[in-house]
């Protein structure tokens, strides 16, 4: 899955930061959500790995609000 979510990442980056803004709202409030399947959100929390190497400083608006999400998940 890994390669999917880098590959994934890579295409946000070329869509641009305006349409990072879009969608950092629906990967953050999906990968908050307990009601899908773990395997799903792990796909979304995954984005916070590769997202920050495409956009890099543009990226740090986010931390903060990735944040919640990341704490959620279960080991």
């Amino acid at each position: 899955m890994w390669c999917c979510v880098a590959g994934l990442a890579e295409v946000v980056g070329g869509m641009g930061l305006a349409d990072l803004q879009k969608l950092m709202p629906v990967i953050i409030s999906t990968a908050q959500r307990s009601d899908i399947p773990p395997h799903v959100r792990d796909g979304y929390i995954m984005m916070y790995i590769y997202l920050p190497s495409v956009f890099k400083e543009e990226f740090k608006q986010y931390i903060g609000p990735i944040i919640p999400s990341i704490l959620k998940v279960n080991v």
